[in-house]
């Protein structure tokens, strides 16, 4: 009964919550956008309403307001307003003060919902968080499928606390070392009055001004940062994280990732690495226990998982490998009928999910999973074979299905599921699957892996991976005209001019930076002042960038002060939005390539006039 109660409490202390962080703010601004688009109006009326009783000339006045404005019992009304003035005209005037104070609170949530981030207002009970938290992250749960209830203290945890009331923090590791669990247990700790949730599906527009943070202790999680960190110049938090810095710099952001796939130097971020935690532990040692319990295992085994950090313990890769290796007998025991064809269905479904990764895609659809088994795999199947097969492998931890897209813990897509044999024949036939069904959105994202400076794969060959991210993008423009689609057009041309302009870094430099400067100018024709400012400031910027290194290859002095003047203008261009109020980080990178180029312009004696000419 008392547990009941306790549990009843702690609802109504989360609805509560979320009344007055998020309701009462969207409820005051109302006076601001209905039914009027300006709270002024109802200040006006509210001075009139509230002095109409003192002064007779604004009595007249409302008399003569209202007989123009009602018709039908008009003077019902006008003997209503004017004799509760004093209440009516304090109560429109203080709704009106109040909502130019709660509009740019409210325009916040609505900017973030419209955006496809995930928001949760924690009600005080650490586990109820932990439980709501789990179901938006892949969080890597084990055989088990369940969150368990014992968690191994950090000895990080003090720094990762002191260092968020100044900045961004991202929690390194390897896998299965629990950056996530770790991440939920500091958010749950803190208990803000609301934490934003970064999914995959957030949509990249940069927040524009008029929003306020409607509480200065927010928190934002970004699970697994690596695969999301840009590749150029500023703030290498992916979009729209830096603008909604910016516009609210007292967020809280704490992201994880892997140390091995992101840069050295994280500007404007600290990077905190997880210790290795000793056997010794006692925390530690209870919970191999309670996993041993729950998997009902030796705990020699659960120990034999061991890599220094207690997600190994609950992850079970081991242990997954082996439910995988017996998936007709784990169906037979699930007691699915047609258990031995069904287990060729899933393994089909799983391998495709780790071929479309390790081709670059990240969001693993169901529509696109089933597309790559049947069109790889030959897996003739129904959609009751579907279901069964979706259910089965759901029940026995391999995935969570959230809003049709298939949550994968790494974990079990790099550890557990195998590389495909003939990987190289099956990615050409995945390949074909996703230009058959023009998914850009796919083709994208896997330029986007390629394209990344700080992956493993990168590093080692920069070349290959760099072609295969602009053979990637141009298929994904072929299904992408910029008729329908007109700023993901612009975004997936700025992004093959990126990948250009690194290319030249390798081979071929001038060749390359004049397709990165085409691909430049393509995405400026929808990238304008207008639709995109910011994203038309960062586009004219990496332009700049793309001229100046031509200069470089240029042999013609005359043409070579060309490229020049064609940086100078672009980043001259790029600084009309790129302000120290709008992007402080950005205006000052810009600022000083202009400084640079110009300087380098006066050491080449080029003339400072700017020609006519414009050169291509």
């Amino acid at each position: 009964m008392r547990a009941t109660g306790r549990r009843w409490a702690f609802r109504i202390r989360g609805g509560l919550r979320r009344w007055w962080v998020r309701d009462r703010f969207i409820l005051l601004s109302l006076p601001a956008r209905w039914p009027m688009a300006h709270p002024w109006p109802w200040l006006a009326f509210g001075f009139l309403a509230l002095f109409s009783s003192v002064w007779p000339e604004a009595r007249e006045g409302l008399r003569l307001l209202l007989q123009n404005l009602l018709r039908g019992g008009a003077e019902t009304a006008e003997r209503l307003i004017l004799g509760s003035g004093p209440l009516i005209g304090g109560t429109a005037l203080l709704w009106g003060l109040l909502s130019l104070w709660a509009a740019p609170r409210a325009r916040f949530w609505e900017e973030i919902e419209r955006r496809g981030f995930r928001a949760i207002f924690p009600s005080g009970e650490c586990w109820d968080f932990l439980l709501e938290a789990s179901r938006l992250l892949p969080l890597g749960l084990g055989p088990t499928g369940e969150l368990l209830p014992f968690y191994v203290r950090r000895g990080e945890e003090t720094e990762i606390r002191n260092l968020l009331l100044r900045m961004p923090v991202v929690i390194a590791g390897p896998p299965a070392s629990g950056k996530t669990r770790t991440m939920l247990e500091i958010a749950a700790d803190l208990d803000p009055p609301f934490v934003l949730i970064w999914t995959r599906d957030v949509r990249p527009d940069p927040f524009t001004e008029g929003i306020q943070l409607p509480s200065p202790r927010g928190l934002l999680l970004v699970d697994d940062l690596s695969p999301q960190i840009k590749q150029t110049y500023q703030d290498p938090l992916p979009d729209p994280l830096p603008s909604l810095r910016h516009r609210c710099p007292a967020l809280r952001v704490l992201a994880t990732a892997r140390p091995d796939r992101i840069p050295p130097d994280l500007r404007g971020l600290h990077g905190v690495k997880l210790r290795e935690v000793p056997r010794e532990d006692p925390d530690l040692k209870e919970l191999a226990m309670h996993v041993a319990g729950k998997e009902q295992r030796r705990i020699d085994e659960i120990w034999e998982r061991y890599n220094g950090h207690p997600g190994s313990l609950v992850a079970g890769l081991d242990a997954m490998r082996r439910r995988l290796e017996a998936l007709g007998q784990e169906f037979e025991r699930l007691r699915l009928h047609d258990a031995k064809r069904r287990a060729e269905i899933g393994e089909a479904f799983l391998q495709s999910a780790r071929l479309l990764w390790e081709m670059g895609v990240r969001t693993l659809t169901l529509e696109r999973v089933w597309a790559v088994a049947e069109g790889v795999w030959n897996v003739p199947c129904n959609q009751m074979d579907r279901d069964k097969v979706l259910e089965a492998l759901q029940q026995l931890s391999f995935y969570r299905l959230e809003d049709s897209q298939v949550q994968f813990y790494e974990g079990i897509l790099t550890e557990v599921i195998p590389s495909p044999m003939d990987q190289k024949h099956k990615e050409e036939q995945a390949w074909q699957v996703l230009r058959n069904r023009e998914d850009a959105a796919a083709f994208e994202e896997i330029g986007n892996t390629w394209s990344r400076v700080f992956g493993p794969a990168y590093q080692q060959n920069p070349r290959e991976t760099l072609r295969r991210a602009i053979r990637a993008y141009q298929e994904a423009l072929r299904f992408r005209p910029p008729q329908t689609a007109p700023l993901l057009y612009a975004r997936t041309q700025n992004n093959l001019g990126a990948a250009y302009a690194n290319l030249a870094a390798h081979e071929d430099p001038q060749g390359n930076l004049k397709k990165a400067i085409e691909a430049y100018h393509k995405a400026l024709e929808f990238y304008t002042p207008q639709t995109a400012p910011l994203l038309y400031a960062m586009t004219q910027h990496e332009l700049g960038e793309a001229w100046w290194r031509r200069a470089a290859f240029e042999p013609d002095p005359a043409r070579r002060c060309a490229h020049l003047r064609e940086a100078i203008r672009a980043f001259q261009e790029a600084l009309r939005f790129r302000t120290l109020e709008t992007t402080p980080l950005g205006h000052e990178q810009t600022r000083t390539a202009l400084e640079k180029v110009q300087q380098q312009a006066r050491a080449w004696g080029c003339p400072e006039e700017p020609t006519s000419e414009r050169v291509r």
